[in-house]
């Protein structure tokens, strides 16, 4: 599951560095959607957090995913409605 999530982060932090742009995002929307709202994902990141949070680090593991998750949901329900 890192490497899965890892390779979306990585997507999410290239998109947050502006060279991927938003019509690049298109064509994997779904998939990002699918992957974060997944029940075991959002179990999985609970966990790390509680870890992170235990020894006392700083740091929000696959951050540029969870922060570009929220673009991309926002998107797609607003094409849907």
């Amino acid at each position: 599951m890192d490497k899965l999530l890892g390779l979306f982060s990585n997507i999410g932090q290239l998109y947050q560095m502006g060279i991927i742009k938003d019509k690049d995002l298109g064509f994997i929307k779904y998939e990002f959607q699918v992957i974060y709202e997944t029940e075991g994902v959002q179990q999985y990141f609970q966990t790390l957090d509680e870890w992170f949070e235990r020894r006392e680090i700083n740091h929000l593991k696959f951050k540029p995913f969870r922060d570009i998750r929220q673009k991309i949901t926002n998107e797609n329900y607003r094409k849907n409605n």
